[in-house]
């Protein structure tokens, strides 16, 4: 007989479906700004701005699917 599964909230980030926001600061490369939407099927969108420092601004677009399959587009001015 099989027992069923505890139902409990993960915690690893991008799990669970909803809205993630995460900020980060890079010391040499500047600002990072991260944007992702995460669906219940495993499908995801990411928005990426990147502030930085040196060269200029970068702006990053990415959509992945749960089965770890990704596509990224990277603008950088």
């Amino acid at each position: 007989m099989k027992r069923p599964r505890p139902r409990s909230k993960s915690t690893i980030p991008g799990t669970n479906p909803g809205l993630n926001i995460g900020l980060g600061l890079e010391l040499n490369l500047g600002l990072d700004l991260g944007l992702k939407l995460e669906l219940r099927q495993g499908l995801g969108l990411g928005l990426g701005l990147k502030l930085g420092l040196g060269p200029g601004l970068g702006l990053g677009l990415g959509l992945g699917l749960g089965l770890g399959l990704g596509l990224g587009l990277g603008l950088e001015l």
